[in-house]
């Protein structure tokens, strides 16, 4: 029996996608700077790494599978708790033909041929809704291939924008745990992966914060929301120009961590904290 609190539990993620059972859509690529900016780190690593196989976890209403499998030569793969969520990621591969497998099922309930089976194992926003970090990153850990990658995405919640979350949607906060940089780069060291690399993504955001959801204030969303997209809307055009998808620790809106699975068990390795 796993002891692990999910701090989000599944009652959110299947009310969350029912909401968004209408936006399953075809041909999506990355547009925005958010999506850039991961758009930029997954495919840096998976043209480093050429992997065959690929599998996220937590994919509910995935876009980057099918965009992955169109842009890479790759076999799909996803893993999610939520049917609301895996109807909406099955839809989403079928729209954009794309062949894939989504598992329906909890990833500390994975079947013993799930494990050791994926050369790239990611997840986007999902270690950190889980209180024991070391615990879900030990769990992911378990499905990817020996010589494989675990790549982790997570929200900067030490920065500005989770000032801004903590100030607009407590309540929302709560269903995080705050993961620093360092904590997210020695839990991967600490697995026993080698070569582990971190560092922060994106310069800025406002698109981070769910604006609209779990608003401490609701009344006033009438003034807050227009102002919020007026000025998101600047940034991004001002961000996607500049290019840039490196950031600081006080504004970048993510960060990643991704390490190597030894071929021999061992754990010995290079173990690189990034600060750009």
């Amino acid at each position: 029996m796993n002891n692990q609190v999910d701090l989000a539990k599944k009652e959110h993620w299947d009310r969350l996608y029912k909401q968004e059972s209408g936006t399953v859509i075809s041909g999506w690529k990355p547009k925005f700077y958010n999506d850039l900016s991961l758009e930029y780190i997954i495919l840096k690593e998976i043209d480093r790494y050429r992997p065959k196989t690929i599998l996220e976890v937590g994919c509910g209403n995935s876009r980057w599978l099918p965009y992955l499998a169109k842009n890479r030569p790759l076999k799909v793969f996803g893993m999610e708790y939520s049917e609301e969520g895996c109807e909406l990621a099955r839809r989403m591969l079928a729209e954009n033909n794309v062949e894939g497998t989504i598992f329906c099922r909890d990833l500390f309930k994975a079947q013993p041929e799930d494990l050791g089976q994926y050369d790239f194992v990611y997840s986007l926003g999902l270690a950190e809704h889980f209180a024991d970090l070391k615990d879900i990153l030990f769990h992911l850990a378990k499905f990817v291939k020996p010589g494989g990658v675990l790549l982790t995405e997570i929200p900067n919640l030490s920065s500005f924008h989770g000032c801004l979350v903590r100030v607009y949607q407590p309540g929302l906060l709560e269903k995080h745990r705050i993961i620093s940089q360092k904590d997210l780069h020695d839990a991967h060291f600490e697995l026993g992966l080698r070569k582990v690399r971190s560092t922060y993504v994106g310069l800025f955001s406002l698109g981070i914060v769910a604006w609209g959801m779990y608003q401490r204030f609701p009344r006033l969303d009438a003034v807050i929301l227009p102002l919020i997209r007026k000025l998101s809307s600047a940034c991004d055009k001002v961000l996607r120009n500049l290019g840039i998808f490196y950031g600081t620790r006080c504004f970048s809106p993510y960060i990643y961590a991704i390490g190597e699975k030894p071929q021999d068990g061992k754990s010995a390795g290079s173990n690189e904290l990034i600060h750009l």
